[in-house]
């Protein structure tokens, strides 16, 4: 996680994730009610979250933790990004805080998926659309054997790191030319899942 700061200050999400997945295993060698364990994460995330901001953890590229998580913040970084001729649609440059209930979960899908064939306005564009082709068809893979991720907590806990990193880019990426980029942080976590549904696939044959 310190080595990928380095290159970009967003995966500072990659810390406290990891904390919070150590955490749990251990609750759940504990064999805690699934109540009292949520409770107990519950609990732990929102002391560890006041315990970055009172010590003001300064994170690359966001500064302090309190200015990365103020929703004021994505909504100024989401208007500063929306630039270029790859740039996402208009009505993704929310105004409003309120506006990002509705927005982020939209910037996520363009994030993971796009260009979409509705955003292609040039040559280079198609590029962005293959890449974007093998993501959904990972994504499709996954779902349609999800029951693996149930049986293998390990790959239950890799698919929660990348959506946690995916959910951060989303935030400050404006342009699917940037999502091409950013997204291939992710390539390693995706080979994995790959790796382990191509498996699962052989053993079934």
């Amino acid at each position: 996680a310190m080595v990928a700061m380095t290159f970009h200050g967003a995966m500072f999400i990659l810390l406290p994730i990891y904390a919070l997945i150590i955490f749990w295993d251990f609750i759940r060698k504990k064999r805690f009610s699934f109540f009292l364990s949520t409770t107990i994460i519950i609990m732990f995330s929102i002391t560890l979250l006041f315990l970055l901001t009172y010590f003001e953890v300064s994170v690359p590229k966001f500064h302090s933790v309190a200015s990365a998580i103020n929703p004021e913040r994505w909504i100024s970084e989401i208007k500063n990004r929306s630039i270029g001729g790859s740039a996402y649609p208009d009505y993704l440059n929310v105004t409003a805080t309120i506006d990002l209930l509705w927005a982020i979960p939209v910037r996520f899908f363009y994030f993971m998926f796009s260009p979409f064939v509705w955003d292609i306005r040039s040559f280079s564009h198609l590029f962005g659309l293959i890449d974007a082709l093998f993501y959904i068809y990972i994504f499709t893979s996954s779902y349609i054997n999800r029951g693996l991720f149930l049986k293998r907590r390990v790959l239950l806990y890799i698919l929660f790191i990348l959506f946690s990193i995916a959910f951060v880019f989303s935030i400050g990426t404006g342009n699917f030319g940037s999502a091409v980029r950013h997204r291939a942080k992710l390539l390693p976590l995706f080979v994995i899942l790959f790796s382990a549904i191509n498996n699962k696939r052989k053993n079934n044959d």
